[in-house]
C-alpha cells in the first residue's frame, strides 16, 4: 500500500520547483510519452498508416497497429500488378510447371484483382526490430475475357459450342484465392516519426475456386458441351493455382507513427 502524504502545517510551503516535480513524474508514470525508451514505448498502443508493397502480391496501402509486449497487428488492401504475376509466371514457365498458355489464362483470371491481407506479428524485444508475423491474404474480384481456343488447349477437350463461321466464342474467366503468408521482418524507427519495415518471407496458396461463364447465351443444342467446357476449365485453374502459385515474398513498408 501506499503510504498517504501528510499535509503540511501552516507554516510550510511547498516551493513551485517540487510541484512542478511532482506534477513530471506523475506524467511519466500514466501518460508515457511517444519519445519513450524503448522498453516503455514497447508497452503503448501505436497506429501507423503503411505505403506497401509486397512483391510479388500486391502494391497498396493500410494500417498497423503496435500492441503491448511487441503485439503486431496490420491489414492492407491493393491491387496485384500485371508485372508481379508475370515474374510468377516466369518462374513456373522456366520450371516447367505450367506452359505460357495455362499463364495467359492464370493472368485472365487474376486481371485486376483486389487483394487483401491481414497478419499478426510479435517484435520479442523491445530494443531490437527484428519481428516475425503470420496471415491470410484474398485474392479477389478480378477476372478478363479468353477465347474457347485456350480453355480448349489446357483442358484437352474440344467440344461444340455454337460458334458461326471463323467467329471464336469468349468466356469470362475469374477466380478467388486463400492464401496464407509467413514473414520474418525488421522495424526501423526514425527520430521523426517515420517507420520503415523491409521483410522477406513466403507465400503459399491454400485454396482456390474459379468460376467460367460463356459471354454468349448458349443454344441448347450446344449447352451440354459449353457446361462440359465450363467445368473442366474452373478444374484446371484451380488444380493449377493451388499446386504452383507459392513464392518467396519481400515486404516494403513506409509509415508514420503515431
Amino acid at each position: 500500500m501506499h503510504q498517504r502524504e501528510q499535509r503540511p502545517t501552516e507554516g510550510q510551503r511547498r516551493s513551485p520547483r517540487w510541484g512542478v516535480g511532482l506534477l513530471l513524474m506523475a506524467m511519466g508514470l500514466w501518460i508515457p510519452p511517444a519519445w519513450a525508451d524503448s522498453e516503455g514505448a514497447q508497452s503503448e498502443w501505436h497506429a501507423v498508416p503503411e505505403a506497401t508493397t509486397v512483391f510479388p502480391l500486391l502494391v497498396g496501402g493500410g494500417l498497423q497497429i503496435q500492441g503491448p509486449e511487441g503485439l503486431r497487428f496490420t491489414a492492407h488492401a491493393g491491387i496485384l500488378p500485371e508485372a508481379y504475376l508475370d515474374a510468377i509466371h516466369g518462374v513456373s514457365t522456366q520450371s516447367g510447371w505450367y506452359d505460357q498458355v495455362t499463364a495467359d489464362l492464370i493472368s485472365a483470371s487474376l486481371e485486376n484483382a483486389l487483394i487483401a491481407q491481414v497478419s499478426a506479428g510479435w517484435k520479442p524485444s523491445a530494443d531490437r526490430g527484428f519481428l516475425v508475423s503470420a496471415g491470410y491474404t484474398l485474392a479477389t474480384l478480378g477476372g478478363g475475357l479468353e477465347g474457347s481456343e485456350v480453355l480448349s488447349a489446357v483442358t484437352g477437350i474440344d467440344v461444340q459450342l455454337g460458334g458461326i463461321g471463323e467467329v471464336d466464342r469468349t468466356f469470362d474467366v475469374a477466380s478467388t484465392v486463400h492464401l496464407v503468408q509467413v514473414e520474418l521482418g525488421w522495424e526501423f524507427q526514425l527520430d521523426s516519426g517515420i517507420q520503415i519495415r523491409p521483410g522477406i518471407g513466403g507465400i503459399f496458396t491454400v485454396d482456390a475456386q474459379s468460376d467460367v461463364e460463356p459471354t454468349w447465351n448458349p443454344l441448347p443444342a450446344f449447352l451440354e458441351s459449353v457446361n462440359t467446357l465450363e467445368t473442366a476449365s474452373e478444374e484446371y485453374l484451380d488444380e493449377t493455382i493451388e499446386r504452383y502459385v507459392h513464392s518467396i515474398s519481400l515486404t516494403l513498408a513506409v509509415g508514420y507513427r503515431f
